[in-house]
């Protein structure tokens, strides 16, 4: 809950950095949606190194998260986020 960019700014060159994706989002968004905030994420966090991405909460049922934007967030992921 705060600003990925400002963090990454004042302390990525010191510090390892975790995002904690909005696990919510899961359930509400479309496939493309959290694909295109995953990349967001990683655009963000990741140039120079120690980041690292992880979700807020674990969905604890179908009811939080559709198994699709799971496992698309994963694959996007593995691909994008390739140092």
């Amino acid at each position: 809950k705060c600003d990925l960019k400002n963090v990454k700014t004042r302390l990525g060159e010191k510090h390892c950095i975790t995002a904690s994706f909005p696990s919510r989002y899961f359930g509400v968004k479309t496939k493309q949606e959290i694909v295109n905030m995953v990349k967001e994420y990683l655009d963000i966090g990741a140039p120079g190194g120690g980041f690292v991405f992880n979700l807020d909460r674990p969905a604890l049922s179908f009811l939080d998260a559709k198994p699709e934007n799971i496992k698309a967030a994963i694959e996007c992921v593995k691909e994008y986020g390739i140092y």
